[in-house]
């Protein structure tokens, strides 16, 4: 069975790469691009360009890689999305101080990239896991005030948690260039949660992985690094 990773250079994506490729395991990544210095078979491969599905399926075929079979993570939002450079999250709080949102007081069970990954790749290498949905949820529920309080503990400066109405968060994604469709989805999502739609817990990451997920406090104090503002 060959294992295809949409997505394949992304958060999630890359970090089930590198655990199939230290497994021996057959995988295909497939993306928008490829890298000639990549160890990984690649195929190109973009939703929105319905020529490339076919792609995975025939770069398997042609490097001699076994039928491709499918697995679904779900995950909710992830703490890797404070860490990440390129993320707002992450720049307003390096640059301001501060976390926008319109969520209100509603809570979300923050699980990182990493935990997302340890589940893919024992649901991807254990034929008793495979052809199934596994909704993946971290150790606590939080509310983005909460994510404030824990950011402002760790690295020792005043982190705010600034609630705005939906119609304040698209008016703030639109500013930073982002498409206005995109905008408005990102802060109907942000009211969803506001509504409690993301308030669940399980024990699916333990369960699936014999290990409990990483909590967000420590998820902070292991990647504190992340949230230091370089001005060069």
């Amino acid at each position: 069975m060959t294992i295809l990773l949409l997505g394949g250079r992304g958060k999630t994506a890359s970090r089930i790469a590198s655990l199939l490729h230290g497994a021996g395991r057959p995988f295909l990544v497939a993306s928008r691009s490829t890298t000639p210095d990549s160890p990984y078979h690649q195929a190109v491969f973009d939703w929105t360009k319905p020529d490339t599905y076919e792609n995975p399926f025939a770069k398997a075929l042609v490097e001699g890689l076994s039928p491709i079979s499918a697995v679904y993570l779900v995950p909710p939002p992830i703490s890797d999305n404070f860490s990440s450079q390129d993320e707002q999250q992450n720049i307003s709080i390096k640059k301001e101080n501060k976390i926008y949102s319109a969520t209100g007081n509603g809570k979300l069970p923050f699980v990182s990239a990493d935990d997302i990954a340890r589940v893919g790749f024992c649901a991807l290498t254990d034929e008793k896991l495979q052809n199934a949905e596994h909704i993946i949820l971290g150790p606590d529920l939080l509310t983005y005030g909460d994510v404030a309080t824990i950011l402002s503990s760790t690295l020792r400066r005043k982190i705010t948690h600034v609630n705005l109405s939906e119609d304040e968060l698209v008016k703030l994604f639109e500013s930073t260039g982002m498409p206005v469709e995109d905008a408005r989805m990102l802060a109907e999502m942000d009211s969803m949660v506001k509504n409690g739609v993301e308030e669940r817990l399980n024990h699916v990451v333990e369960e699936v992985t014999g290990t409990p997920p990483v909590s967000f406090k420590d998820f902070a104090v292991r990647n504190r690094s992340a949230w230091v503002w370089n001005s060069a």
